[in-house]
């Protein structure tokens, strides 16, 4: 994540993004966790996930919207927001489970 370091990234949990069949999903950094509701959408730059969330930002109420691209399956990078609050990039890297 752009403006974070790893240790505080890791805080709680392992930072993490999931995104189910469906456009369903979830996240979690920091002291941050949203549940996310998407779509893949594609443009003349390529095809990418554009979603909207919602859940808590150390206990309070946050919300927000975001998007991911991966150009191979395996890794990409994205950007998250939190409405009225920060907006943060990051890189990402598909785990086996």
């Amino acid at each position: 994540m752009d403006d974070y370091d790893k240790k505080d990234i890791d805080m709680d949990v392992p930072a993490y993004l999931k995104i189910g069949h469906g456009g369903s999903g979830e996240f979690q950094f920091i002291l941050v966790y949203g549940n996310i509701c998407g779509d893949f959408k594609i443009t003349e730059n390529g095809a990418f996930f554009d979603f909207t969330w919602d859940g808590n930002d150390e206990c309070d109420e946050a919300s927000g919207d975001g998007w991911f691209k991966t150009e191979d399956g395996k890794t990409g990078a994205g950007q998250i927001r939190i409405h009225r609050g920060d907006t943060t990039g990051f890189l990402a890297k598909k785990v086996k489970k």
